[in-house]
């Protein structure tokens, strides 16, 4: 496919994505870290691409219970992990992390303080990063004990949350 759309649309940019890359996820349902061994060593799909989406959640995104420095020291180990192991032939992006404010135990401060310092990872190390979804999903299908559901810096009505002052005075701050 990708000789495909590159005649059609010369400039195009192909991406690969993954949900979620965690390696101590051994218990989660689904996840198997074979999957991106498997993919990266098709070279029909290392051919296929030119981008690696990555969305480093861990399960801590969806239910922390350990301190910030242990969950930021995860997410920045998942992501150099990944780069190592799969990112020497194509570039990485961040294309969605967020943190459950409603399963984890971080306060709105701990919350800034986690998006801030991946922020600056990134930002060091020449990886895009990216916040998908600005808002708290308004959808009926998302039951409120979805995790996914309080995912936004606004909530479903549009206000700002108090993780979004947080964060914009850190970034005021130290930029």
């Amino acid at each position: 496919i990708y000789p495909i759309i590159t005649k059609i649309q010369p400039k195009s940019t192909i991406i690969g994505w993954w949900l979620f890359y965690d390696p101590g996820a051994k218990r989660v349902p689904n996840y198997n870290d074979k999957y991106f061994d498997k993919y990266f060593q098709s070279s029909v799909l290392q051919n296929q691409i030119d981008i690696c989406a990555l969305h480093p959640y861990t399960l801590w995104c969806y239910i922390g219970r350990n301190t910030t420095e242990q969950f930021i020291t995860t997410l920045i180990n998942n992501i150099k992990e990944f780069k190592k192991k799969y990112g020497n032939n194509h570039p990485i992006r961040i294309t969605e992390f967020w943190i459950s404010d409603k399963r984890t135990c971080f306060n709105p401060s701990q919350q800034a303080q986690i998006y801030y310092q991946i922020y600056q990872y990134t930002s060091n190390n020449n990886i895009p990063l990216f916040l998908r979804n600005i808002t708290d999903f308004r959808d009926t299908r998302h039951s409120r004990w979805n995790p996914e559901k309080y995912f936004g810096l606004l909530d479903h009505t549009y206000k700002p949350k108090k993780v979004l002052y947080e964060l914009k005075q850190l970034l005021e701050k130290n930029t």
